[in-house]
């Protein structure tokens, strides 16, 4: 990414969940604003895998996936620029899971982000109830 920002804000939360389609929503309703950061397709690009190559990644150590994810958000959040007026909207996870078990990885990165946001799923796809 070459693209300089003000703020970036991270939004992560399980698979499916819909990251992706609300940022995407955003970052098309005010382009000149935000600017959405794909943290599982620029990681892979980083890899030189094809995104959407999950069999290749697994099958990569974990330390290694690790340090080279830390490397790619330290140098990603570098980028940070005061008055530049764009957003970055980070659409990545915090957490890993191999095989039921968590995969501990690294935060120093998130000491660039402006902000944290865990998108969860609704429990009702009808209509809400006014109490």
């Amino acid at each position: 990414m070459s693209q300089e920002f003000e703020k970036a804000f991270l939004f992560t939360g399980v698979n499916g969940v819909g990251k992706t389609t609300l940022l995407k929503s955003i970052c098309e309703k005010e382009p000149e604003v935000f600017h959405l950061f794909s943290g599982s397709t620029r990681f892979m690009e980083k890899l030189g895998l094809q995104p959407g190559d999950y069999e290749s990644l697994r099958r990569l150590p974990e330390d290694f996936k690790v340090k080279e994810f830390d490397d790619l958000m330290l140098e990603t959040l570098r980028q940070k620029r005061p008055g530049v007026r764009t957003v970055l909207l980070v659409d990545a996870h915090l957490y890993n899971y191999k095989q039921g078990q968590m995969i501990e990885g690294s935060t120093n990165w998130m000491g660039g982000l402006d902000s944290i946001f865990l998108v969860s799923p609704t429990f009702s796809k009808g209509p809400k109830n006014n109490l």
